[in-house]
């Protein structure tokens, strides 16, 4: 049943339109006003906002600056745009205004789209932000992730191992840490759920971001940690526009950690041998061929054969290559290009835009040559049917293909860190070696990938009693990702060149999966002005159902390595396939009222109902309020507006239902309530015969599994003053996540299954954000400043720890903490080791001069940790903090007789990071000299000529002793860093009008030109993992935009 039942929507819709070109009915008397909105320049303002004052109605002025309206006669018309004082006329016998508009506004009037509707933002009263177009323009960036980083207060991105590579994706939050369990923000891409790498930025129109929980209350389940509104562009009425955009862009990666030279890397490997009393790694010969090879690499081979197999190539203490590794695998540079083209127009019964992108990246990895290829297509159709109908049609498709080779993962990265300088990448017959990735990139397999996104929505718009707008909508998308690999084995080369072995054995894997999406919704929205008193209500009902499905195919031995199907193969053939779906349903509302635009208030309720949840749980209801107060409103401000234009104070409080309670398999995701009987093909029994299929014990379950709870409160100030030139908004927030999936007590091991989590655990999350703006004009030069600040930190209420272990969550901790021991420095001598605290507790390998000095916190004179507890930690305490603290942002632009200009600097005012691999240490890891590699700051070791030491001595198989967390090696993460430089120029028109070109810009830009930083050499402080990642790159572009 449910499976069909929008099956044949558009014929309902059909039926619908066609009845409604039939209706005519009879309104109040309507004026068409037109005309145009200027600066005081004389320069048109494409995008300025013309509204019907005390109404929802209004609309934007086209690229030339002309408008369309329809309002009631006798209606008084405001026009405002940012940075412009607004202006109202009243409307009476004449149809044409032309309006010139003075600098100095901050945008008051200027008209938000917020949850199922819209405001004016001078009316708002939650902690909304908003973004339009011009803060993304033109920037070298390849999706919406890098264009909307660090641009408004509370908004998160962050990088991970892969966000850098062809394709990747960022980690998104607003207001910090979410839960314990994870929450990213609900992302709306024309009011339908969706992700930013599906957007092009050149079709953004602008971004609404709701960051308070009585501003995302409305949305319900999906949108407790905030929301992300896109507003794509839209056709204007008036004479078709062409637009052309380009983006060519070089670039380099950023960070690249340097090897040691050989013989640097031997000699440090052999002090580590020799310092924990064991045998030089590489003999003198070695040393000698590796010195040898650097005098003269031509005439020296890269390697001797093995001593144990005299036709094998030797590696390890028998090569002496010189090798940097990181540059070998990576390009110095690499090429992208973006290509945008829209079309849009219309009359003032319809209006149409339809748009194309394409984006081509090369990857960074020299060898095997990956590639990634994105394409957009877009269409918005907006018709009028009569006076109180119309219908709009919206359509998007997204495309991208990688093709990159199979051995291109994130064990890639992990595999570079550890690689030994002397190793070769190609032998001394030319054979690439068989244990570098170089190999196994260019001969290994490939791994393509295709993925393909449509979404189309449908929306009828009834008005038939003036400011009484019903909107239904239906929302039907499809998302298709296959993707097909395959594993070729490597063969390895003898000194005699023939063959000696293979590595592996070939393989294909196939999958294809489908998500179904479909939403449908209908809200009325009726607004009333009572004298001073402004009312609006809305109501509404909204309707969610996902459905995936899977199926994937393996198979061993191809028989021809280029014919890559499961049936051009000869091995065991396995085949699995996966479904799940989910739905929401809700019903919610909302009152708007307003006195004199000075007192504010806005109550909205959402009830919703999700299936994750038993059918006794499944219902919640979550409300919000939020209201302000506009002080420069009041007759005794009069007298202050010279020094305070404007100034408004505001509070929230909002509830809201997080549906995402777990982040384990799929069943316990969709279906937490329900026990599941995993099923083998294969027992581990022994029968006669063969094995046997079983099915195990279900897992136990949370019989009263329900809501996370989160609640919020926000207290705002916005203001302006100097004549709107300065303007300042401040919001301080605290967040409250109840009922978090947390551990429950353990149970007896005889059991046979793990405990399951329960709804026990609580996160409070406080911050504050502050934004402030300036805008002035001198003479013909306009410029702006504008500087924003935020910070926030997480604390755990609630949370079954009751030992109190300091290795997890506890009741108190805050997020991020990192305990450690504190660092006194580095031994200098025999005689400070012997008075020192005893330090055996950590290792009872002798301690000697060149080891790290741990503090003894507790005065016991013996360094240790003592049971892991808060209340217990021995000589561990809290030595730093992950949380990124105090981002900020930084952004000066300026236009001058055509020329105009952008800086953007973004940074983290505190950040502290403990990582504990192969880049901090260079020898260490879990399997010693095989997990160790050497870099260059490594050479600052402790020795007898170098005392003053960054590293302690090198140890090959105790070096855990001193690699301990703690203070000494704790990464300061802070950081500054020039985001995005941009300089154009736009031709003048009486030039470009020759040529029938409205409008022409050129442009040169760059992206993360600078960065100021105390972090390590080997590591980039943008990229907040342990540093194995995806290199975040350098860009220098230019451009060009055409308009006709």
């Amino acid at each position: 049943m449910r499976k069909n039942q929008f099956k044949n929507y558009f014929s309902p819709h059909l039926l619908i339109v066609l009845l409604l070109l039939s209706t005519t009915s009879v309104f109040a008397q309507t004026t068409q006003i037109t005309g145009t909105v200027k600066d005081s320049g004389g320069n048109l303002i494409p995008g300025a906002t013309v509204v019907e004052k005390g109404t929802a109605n209004g609309v934007a002025t086209n690229f030339d600056g002309e408008y369309i309206i329809e309002v009631e006669s006798g209606a008084t018309l405001r026009f405002s745009y940012i940075g412009m004082l607004a202006q109202e006329i009243i409307v009476g016998g004449q149809t044409t205004h032309n309006v010139v508009l003075e600098e100095g506004a901050i945008g008051l009037e200027e008209v938000v789209l917020t949850g199922y509707g819209k405001q004016k933002k001078a009316n708002l009263t939650g902690a909304v932000g908003v973004l339009n177009a011009e803060a993304l323009e033109n920037r070298p960036v390849v999706n919406a992730y890098q264009a909307l980083q660090g641009v408004m207060p509370g908004l998160n991105l962050t990088v991970n191992s892969s966000s850098s590579e062809p394709g990747g994706t960022y980690n998104v939050n607003i207001r910090g840490y979410t839960s314990i369990n994870g929450g990213e923000p609900l992302v709306l891409i024309d009011g339908v759920k969706s992700n930013l790498q599906m957007v092009n930025t050149a079709d953004i129109e602008n971004i609404t971001i709701l960051k308070d929980q009585a501003s995302s209350a409305i949305y319900g389940a999906q949108a407790a940690y905030g929301v992300l509104m896109i507003t794509t562009k839209s056709g204007k009425s008036g004479k078709m526009t062409i637009e052309y955009s380009n983006n060519l862009s070089n670039r380099s990666p950023l960070v690249l950690p340097k090897n040691m030279n050989s013989l640097d890397f031997a000699n440090y490997f052999n002090a580590a041998a020799s310092n924990d009393n064991l045998s030089n790694y590489f003999d003198d010969d070695a040393i000698s061929r590796i010195k040898a090879y650097q005098d003269d690499p031509v005439n020296t081979p890269v390697a001797i054969p093995q001593s144990t197999n005299p036709n094998i190539w030797g590696k390890h203490w028998w090569s002496n290559a010189n090798t940097d590794w990181y540059s070998a695998i990576y390009k110095q540079n690499v090429f992208d290009q973006q290509h945008n083209l829209n079309v849009g127009g219309g009359s003032e019964n319809i209006r149409y835009y339809i748009s194309g992108s394409y984006l081509q990246q090369d990857g960074l990895v020299r060898y095997g040559d990956p590639t990634f290829n994105k394409y957009t297509i877009n269409s918005r159709i907006d018709a009028k049917i009569n006076n109180w109908v119309r219908i709009n049609f919206d359509s998007k498709q997204t495309t991208q293909k990688l093709d990159r080779p199979t051995f291109l993962s994130t064990t890639l990265y992990t595999d570079l860190s550890v690689r030994w300088p002397n190793n070769y990448i190609r032998d001394p017959n030319g054979f690439l070696s068989d244990f570098s990735e170089v190999k196994k990139l260019e001969q290994g397999g490939r791994h393509i990938e295709e993925f393909n996104y449509y979404n189309n929505t449908t929306a009828l718009i009834f008005e038939p009693i003036k400011n009484w707008i019903t909107n239904f909508s239906l929302t039907k998308g499809n998302t298709f990702t296959e993707f097909d690999e395959t594993v070729i084995p490597i063969w390895q080369y003898g000194v005699d060149k023939t063959p000696v072995g293979v590595q592996g054995v070939t393989s294909y894997k196939s999958q294809k999966t489908k998500n179904a999406y479909t939403t449908a919704s209908i809200y009325s929205t009726f607004e009333k002005r009572i004298q001073d008193h402004y009312f609006k209500v809305m109501t509404g009902w909204q309707y969610e159902y996902n459905k995936y499905t899977m199926v994937n195919g393996r198979r061993q031995n191809l028989i021809i390595d280029d014919v890559t199907s499961l049936s051009a193969a000869s091995g065991d053939q396995f085949v699995a396939d996966n479904q799940f779906e989910w739905a929401n349903n809700g019903f919610f509302g909302r009152l708007n009222y307003n006195y004199q635009e000075k007192y504010l208030l806005e109550i909205n309720a959402r009830a919703d109902g999700a299936s994750v949840f038993p059918k006794e749980s499944r219902w919640g209801l979550f409300p919000s309020i939020s209201g302000g107060y506009v002080l420069s409103q009041e007759k005794y401000w009069s007298s202050l507006t010279k020094f305070v234009d404007y100034f408004k104070i505001s509070a929230s409080y909002g509830e809201l239902g997080n549906q995402s309670v777990s982040t384990g398999s799929t069943n316990q995701r969709y279906y937490p309530y329900i026990a599941t009987m995993p099923v083998n093909l294969n027992s581990n029994w022994i029968f006669p015969d063969n094995s046997r299929t079983y099915v195990g014990a279900p897992g136990l379950i949370s019989s009263d599994l329900t809501w996370e709870t989160v609640k919020g409160w926000n207290f705002g100030i916005k203001g302006s003053s100097l004549n709107h030139r300065l303007s300042i908004e401040l919001d301080v927030y605290k967040r409250i996540t109840e009922n978090m999936m947390g551990p429950v007590a353990s149970l007896p091991a005889i059991l046979g299954t793990s405990a399951p989590m329960a709804n026990n655990a609580t996160l409070a999350t406080k911050g504050y954000e502050i934004l402030l703006n300036w805008k002035d004009q001198i003479n013909d030069f306009k410029y702006s400043i504008s500087a924003s600040l935020a910070d926030y930190k997480g604390e755990i209420i609630e949370y079954n720890n009751p030992t109190m272990l300091n290795n997890t969550y506890y009741k108190g901790s805050s997020i991020g903490d990192i305990w450690g021991y504190v660092t006194e420095g580095i031994f200098q001598s025999d005689d400070e080791v012997a008075a020192a605290p005893s330090q055996t507790a950590i290792s009872s390998i002798p301690w000697k001069p060149g080891d790290v000095k741990y503090k003894d916190i507790n005065g016991d004179n013996i360094i240790d940790f003592g049971n892991n507890t808060v209340t217990n930690p021995g000589d561990r305490t809290i030595i730093g903090n992950t949380t990124p603290r105090y981002n900020y942002g930084l952004t000066f632009s300026g236009d001058w007789k055509g020329f105009d200009f952008n800086m953007f600097w973004q940074g983290v005012g505190q950040r502290d990071l403990w990582v504990s691999n192969t880049l901090l240490w260079g020898m260490t890891g879990p399997w010693g000299i095989w997990s160790s590699s050497g870099f260059e700051p490594h050479l600052d070791y402790w020795r007898e000529d170098n005392k003053d030491a960054y590293y302690p001595r090198p140890l090959a198989s105790s070096f855990g002793k001193n690699q301990q967390v703690q203070s000494r090696y704790l990464i300061d993460a802070a950081y500054i860093r020039l985001k995005s430089l941009q300089l154009g120029y736009t031709i003048p028109t009486k030039i470009m009008n020759k040529f029938s070109v409205q409008k022409c810009r050129v442009f040169i830009a760059g992206e993360n030109l600078l960065t100021f930083s105390k972090v390590l050499e080997n590591f980039d402080p943008e990229v907040i993992n342990n540093g194995i990642s995806y290199p975040i790159q350098k860009a220098l572009s230019v451009g060009i935009n055409i308009s006709l």
